[in-house]
């Protein structure tokens, strides 16, 4: 799994998770969160997708902020778990 997380200001972040199937990044999950305030830790869902718990959807798929910053950096991430080595280093 992969996750992006991008803090927007002091009370919200936009996370982006994606599965790998078959050498293939998959958009499965992706939310805005906030917080009352400062001196609260835990955020609470404001948008919401999940690809599997359909119900508790707040937008469509169709509807998530997908950028090419954030494919790239997701594949980057991919790449970054990738090790090329020789036979005998295993």
């Amino acid at each position: 799994m992969i996750e992006i997380k991008k803090q927007r200001n002091a009370l919200r972040i936009e996370v982006w998770r994606f599965i790998i199937i078959r050498e293939t990044l998959f958009l499965d999950r992706y939310f805005i969160a906030e917080k009352e305030s400062t001196r609260h830790r835990k955020y609470n869902d404001v948008v919401r997708y999940d690809r599997v718990m359909t119900r508790g959807n707040s937008i469509e798929e169709s509807e998530i902020p997908l950028t090419n910053e954030i494919k790239n950096e997701a594949l980057n991430m991919y790449f970054d778990t990738i090790n090329c080595k020789k036979w005998s280093d295993r």
